[in-house]
């Protein structure tokens, strides 16, 4: 019939237009990556904007003012912990390290976006890590530090399964979602279980009472 493609021409049609679905969506992608978006004194990728956006208005603050905090909040472990600080940092428009201290933004969000290339993540506080629960879903994370400034509460559960909840004064840690995670450092309290049956990599606890 004349209106109607030859099974060669249709399949050759087809395969164009899966060739050419495929290039937009590396354009779509690169695109994606390229875009930055201001926020005072920082340009971040698409994937980092939105994660900050989601943070702040789970904490009902401007963007602006969340980065700021973010930005001035650090890890500065004992020298004889031998553990290293833990600051703010962007590399080519992603965040690639972050400390999130309680003291200074007393709840977690624990809300995460996909396309994240963060590498060190620490949580500090004194009393805002009581009864607390994090789950980071950062497949990127190597390294995860937390240091409990007081000492009152020391104890700690690292479970995988919402069902082995920990009790209200324990801090709930769930590493199902950092699965390439190579170090985890507690400083200020101690570990009392331990799941890694998910985890892809050897990983090195180093517990700082």
């Amino acid at each position: 019939m004349g209106g109607e493609l030859s099974e060669p021409a249709s399949a050759r049609h087809l395969v164009l237009r899966r060739m050419t679905e495929g290039l937009l969506e590396q354009a779509r992608q690169m695109a994606v990556r390229r875009a930055r978006h201001r926020l005072g004194a920082y340009e971040l990728r698409e994937p980092d904007y939105r994660l900050i956006c989601l943070w702040a208005d789970d904490l009902s603050m401007a963007p602006q003012a969340l980065l700021d905090i973010l930005a001035q909040s650090r890890l500065d472990p004992k020298r004889y912990y031998g553990v290293a600080p833990v600051a703010f940092a962007v590399q080519d428009g992603a965040m690639i390290s972050l400390a999130w201290d309680f003291d200074r933004l007393p709840r977690f969000p624990d809300l995460w976006v996909d396309g994240l290339s963060l590498q060190t993540l620490a949580f500090i506080g004194s009393e805002g890590l009581h009864g607390v629960s994090l789950a980071p879903r950062v497949p990127s994370l190597l390294r995860l530090c937390i240091r409990l400034k007081d000492p009152l509460y020391a104890l700690m559960r690292v479970l995988r399964r919402p069902a082995l909840s920990a009790r209200a004064k324990d801090c709930h840690l769930d590493l199902s979602g950092v699965q390439n995670l190579t170090v985890l450092e507690c400083i200020g309290f101690g570990i009392s279980r331990l799941d890694l049956r998910e985890n892809t990599h050897p990983l090195v606890c180093r517990i700082h009472r």
